[in-house]
């Protein structure tokens, strides 16, 4: 029994191997020896909200035939990105810029771009992936993290933006995507930095089945929404008899 388990388990991580392997094709282009990308990989730093960055790789081709570069995705929407040339001589380079937008994220931020191609004269068509990672540090910071209210009662809770720069931000607008919250926004302290919202759970208007609303806020450090919490509802537990 001890020779069959362990053939299985063999079996077993061999074939989880063999999956991983299938998947990490699938996610990660396979290198070229047609194409290269120097720096493929790049660590930008420390930026601050609301601003933009360019980052820059060089594309060059390495064959003897002749690269039509295609259409680029990125896996962020703060990404835009731009080719300097879309076809390649053997020995050019084309420059492929990225430009990240910090405006709504915060924290640590890890995106990609995939660059697709052909090689028309051989009938080859690949991709080759650009990377970058950078740590933004935030106007503001919010708290608490997650909201939950009970369905069983009415409740009050505030969430309070701090601000963590020389400049202050204040809350301008909300948005809420359902109607059975109160919104009040309260006056902005200047001396603790803080401003803060009351949120207020109406269990008469909840339908008794939906399990939250997103709260998105406005601050007047920019025009467009730049924060966004769920607010999490409980259903009520059944007793026991």
């Amino acid at each position: 029994m001890k020779k069959y388990g362990s053939l299985i388990i063999g079996i077993v991580f061999t074939l989880m191997a063999s999956l991983c392997a299938v998947f990490a094709v699938y996610e990660r282009p396979v290198p070229s020896r047609f194409l290269i990308i120097d720096q493929s990989q790049q660590d930008i730093g420390t930026l601050r909200q609301k601003v933009t960055k360019d980052i820059v790789y060089h594309l060059t081709n390495t064959s003897s035939h002749i690269i039509e570069l295609g259409n680029v995705n990125t896996s962020c929407g703060c990404t835009q990105w731009n080719l300097s040339t879309k076809t390649l001589k053997p020995k050019e380079t084309s420059i492929l810029t990225l430009t990240v937008d910090t405006l709504s994220a915060r924290g640590t931020l890890g995106a990609s771009a995939i660059v697709y191609y052909e090689i028309p004269e051989i009938k080859y068509s690949s991709a080759i992936m650009a990377e970058f990672i950078v740590h933004i540090v935030p106007d503001y910071e919010i708290t608490p993290a997650n909201f939950v209210f009970s369905s069983e009662k009415e409740k009050t809770q505030i969430l309070t933006l701090t601000s963590t720069q020389e400049e202050l931000v204040e809350i301008k607008e909300y948005q809420v995507s359902r109607d059975y919250f109160d919104f009040e926004i309260l006056p902005f302290d200047k001396e603790k930095k803080t401003a803060q919202i009351q949120i207020k759970f109406l269990p008469e208007k909840w339908d008794g089945i939906d399990k939250g609303a997103q709260l998105t806020l406005v601050t007047s450090n920019s025009r467009e929404p730049s924060y966004r919490v769920l607010l999490q509802v409980e259903p009520q537990q059944e007793k026991m008899p």
